[in-house]
């Protein structure tokens, strides 16, 4: 209720006197209203079911790049009955984003070989924008490791890892790492987009609203 009050109040402010509330401000003052009536109840700040677990302000946070190079977050969902959707973010050293992208398709895909394509779909998507420096980012642990040791095989899961390997010879840098799940929610958000819509949709800003809340949480939490 204290959160949605919050809410409430930067909409009227929007409504009635055309005021826009920046979403950061927004999550920022539920955030203290929250921390003020969990510290009335005693809620500890670092214990199990504390104030920073309960806030999502746990140790760690969307990692920004170094000077000069551009984070580029992964994921992929695949739902039952539905297909699979890759989603696709790029930002800056600030935590603003560049560009955006889904593409959703009606084949429910092997799930390790979905987080295989969403990377992909994300450094092709990153030569045809001509970026020179990047960082790619996925919370699949193994995919990361196979492409950090350029492993080698005859599944199509190598397949798809050759074809990644043959666009980062068109960068200047391109290096691959892996983030917690719980911070790589954006691209997470933008594989499981909805409406479902097979095919590609781009964004280069005015990104739909739960994007840009989930923008705005990892820009807080930013280490």
């Amino acid at each position: 209720m204290t959160g949605c009050w919050a809410i409430w109040e930067a909409r009227n402010k929007w409504v009635f006197e055309g005021k826009t509330i920046n979403p950061e401000t927004v999550v920022r003052r539920i955030r203290g209203l929250l921390r003020e009536m969990l510290e009335g109840r005693g809620v500890d700040e670092g214990s199990k079911g504390g104030l920073r677990e309960l806030l999502g302000e746990e140790e760690g946070g969307w990692m920004k790049p170094k000077n000069g190079v551009l984070k580029i977050n992964v994921d992929a969902g695949v739902i039952s009955g539905v297909g699979t959707g890759l989603g696709v973010i790029c930002r800056d050293g600030e935590g603003h984003m560049a560009w955006a992208l889904t593409e959703q398709e009606a084949v429910e895909r092997d799930p390790t070989e979905a987080e295989a394509l969403a990377i992909l779909v994300g450094v092709r998507e990153a030569k045809r924008r001509g970026l020179r420096c990047i960082e790619v980012e996925g919370d699949c642990l193994t995919v990361i490791q196979d492409l950090q040791k350029r492993r080698q095989g005859r599944s199509n899961i190598f397949m798809i890892y050759d074809d990644i390997f043959d666009v980062c010879i068109s960068f200047e840098s391109c290096v691959f790492s892996f983030t917690r799940r719980n911070f790589n929610s954006v691209a997470h958000s933008l594989a499981h987009i909805e409406p479902w819509l097979n095919g590609c949709r781009r964004w280069d800003e005015d990104v739909p609203q739960n994007i840009g809340d989930c923008i705005a949480r990892d820009r807080l939490s930013m280490k």
